[in-house]
């Protein structure tokens, strides 16, 4: 598919690979990408696709001038790179929320310990968009920290737990059209 073709997106769906997935047989982490078809890969069946968003944000800016007619001018600007963050929110109250909420150390089962967990939850998550006939047209695979920026609750609806995806280096960060 050409990229002058029209790319409504009308689904977006979100795994994730949790850093030292041991619990599957599985090593992950920034050097270590599951495969596509891993255990490792937990799939966000309570994800809620209108959040999605993702933030671009340049970093490192730098301003060249020159000069015309004796008097100094903006002629470029640059930057040294660029932070991705992938926002998006959860419909239900689960292990991972809780833990990534009280950064209990490990995946939480009956007990956990809050304040526990010695560093970020570090993850790669998979992003795939599709189209009205179903077909992927964009798919990325990200390292990253993943935060849990907020829940809200109440008696009337579901826990929303609201979700920050903060991409990292790593060479294996690829996305295909």
């Amino acid at each position: 598919m050409a990229l002058t073709e029209s790319r409504a997106v009308v689904a977006n769906h979100i795994w994730l690979a949790r850093e030292d997935a041991a619990d599957v047989g599985s090593t992950v982490g920034d050097a270590a990408k599951p495969a596509a078809d891993d255990a490792a890969w937990v799939f966000m069946e309570d994800f809620d696709p209108d959040s999605f968003q993702v933030e671009r944000t340049p970093i490192g800016r730098f301003e060249i001038f020159g000069s015309k007619l004796g008097k100094k001018h903006l002629v470029d600007v640059r930057y040294s790179g660029f932070n991705h963050v992938v926002r998006f929110s959860t419909q239900r109250l689960t292990a991972l929320l809780i833990e990534a909420l009280w950064s209990a150390d490990g995946a939480v089962s009956a007990q956990f310990n809050p304040g526990e967990q010695g560093s970020t939850l570090r993850a790669w998550l998979k992003l795939q968009q599709y189209n009205v006939a179903g077909t992927v047209v964009n798919k990325v695979d990200l390292w990253g920290e993943l935060q849990v920026e907020s829940v809200n609750q109440n008696q009337s609806a579901p826990v929303q737990g609201n979700w920050i995806f903060t991409k990292l280096w790593s060479t294996l960060n690829t996305g295909t059209l």
